[in-house]
């Protein structure tokens, strides 16, 4: 007899590829007998792929890293063999601006500008830290020309500054180191100020500011005090000019000269604005000349019925005040007045009026009131015994 024997080998499967995925194809894919060994193909050293430079960095099998370029793998099971590669970042190149180097400088805050640029084009949005002395003195964004800048106070002296730029996806950039030596501005002045009127009094509460100041100076603003007075200390030095204004004054303005370490003084006059009057008439109705007090109070003032009807010329806009009495007595003492109602510039028995351009009338209306007195010896009449006030006209 006769037999026929199949003998079978084992093999396993080589996967290679890259991370990222994609970026190259290498060499080395395939099926291997178990035990052998396979080599992958060279990866190069670099690629690139959708715009972005890559470098070679190591091999991974099955996810360990693992030295060599190419790398021999045994058998002895399926294995993936992956090329690993790194992003090649632009770089991130920083220019300073201003102040540019070795300036001289006077003013306060100063302005540390810097530019951003990636082979050769501006680049927004990177973060800027600015840097004097070795200390980070503030930070800001790019804009879309890669220009940024803060503002900083420097002490005197001599001072070196530089910047540094950072933006993911980019290497982090920094400048050269620059100079600039401060000193402080010129000694400042004072200016002292008195508003007064025509009669040389001072006028308190008027409104000073500078509609013209030394550059760098900000404006000029406060209130004269209970003397008219106001000071202005330790401003610039030059050439300003005071406009005072106040309600009921026309305005002024006056110009004056600061210089450094020194006090000046000026005046400045405030001429009345003419003010519009109006007639404000004040009567009543329904009250007789036995009236016997006071029926009206204006301003704090009182007037009797024989005063009625009373004018005042008043400031148009000006505010007054005002109360008519409820009850005014008579010198029939059986007899007396009740306020019922008012009409005119006023609905309100009292309170306060504002002048209006046309003036006006505010009238009071009473009613007459007299007293029944009630005696008996005997029982309980109606009305009870005692004082009863009725209206003029009515029936007991």
């Amino acid at each position: 007899p006769s037999s026929i024997t199949w003998n079978w080998k084992t093999q396993y499967y080589l996967t290679v590829n890259t991370e990222p995925s994609g970026l190259v194809s290498i060499s080395g894919s395939g099926w291997y007998d178990a035990g052998s060994s396979a080599t992958t193909g060279t990866a190069p050293s670099s690629v690139t792929a959708g715009g972005t430079n890559y470098k070679f960095s190591n091999w991974k099998v099955d996810g360990t890293p693992v030295s060599g370029n190419p790398i021999t793998v045994v058998m002895n099971t399926p294995h993936t063999a992956t090329a690993v590669y790194t992003a090649e970042l632009p770089n991130l190149s920083v220019e300073l601006v201003s102040p540019v180097d070795g300036a001289t400088l006077s003013a306060s805050p100063i302005e540390l500008k810097a530019r951003v640029t990636s082979e050769g084009s501006a680049i927004e949005g990177v973060t800027v830290k600015f840097y004097v002395d070795g200390i980070q003195v503030g930070s800001d964004f790019s804009d879309a020309n890669g220009y940024a800048s803060i503002s900083y106070s420097p002490s005197e002296g001599t001072h070196s500054w530089y910047a540094t730029a950072e933006k993911s996806g980019y290497n982090s950039g920094s400048s050269s180191s620059w100079s600039f030596t401060y000193t402080p501005p010129p000694t400042t002045g004072n200016l002292h100020i008195y508003v007064k009127d025509s009669q040389n009094n001072p006028i308190a509460g008027a409104n000073v500011i500078s509609t013209i100041q030394p550059s760098g100076q900000p404006q000029l603003s406060g209130t004269t005090d209970s003397n008219g007075f106001i000071a202005f200390n330790e401003i610039k030095p030059g050439s300003y000019t005071i406009q005072v204004s106040k309600t009921g004054y026309q305005s002024s303005s006056s110009s004056a000269t600061v210089e450094s370490g020194k006090t000046t003084t000026i005046n400045v006059y405030l001429i009345p604005e003419e003010i519009a009057s109006a007639i404000i008439r004040f009567s009543a109705n329904g009250i007789g000349s036995d009236a016997s007090e006071i029926v009206l109070v204006v301003d704090g003032v009182g007037y009797a019925y024989s005063q009625l009807p009373v004018s005042f010329s008043w400031d148009v806009g000006s505010p007054h005040t005002f109360e008519w009495k409820t009850l005014v007595s008579s010198s029939d003492l059986g007899k007396r007045y009740i306020w019922i109602s008012m009409s005119g510039l006023s609905t309100d028995r009292s309170g306060e009026i504002t002048v209006p351009s046309s003036g006006g009338l505010v009238t009071a209306s009473y009613k007459t009131q007299y007293r029944l007195t009630v005696s008996s010896a005997h029982g309980s009449p109606s009305p009870t015994v005692g004082d009863h006030w009725y209206d003029e006209g009515t029936s007991i």
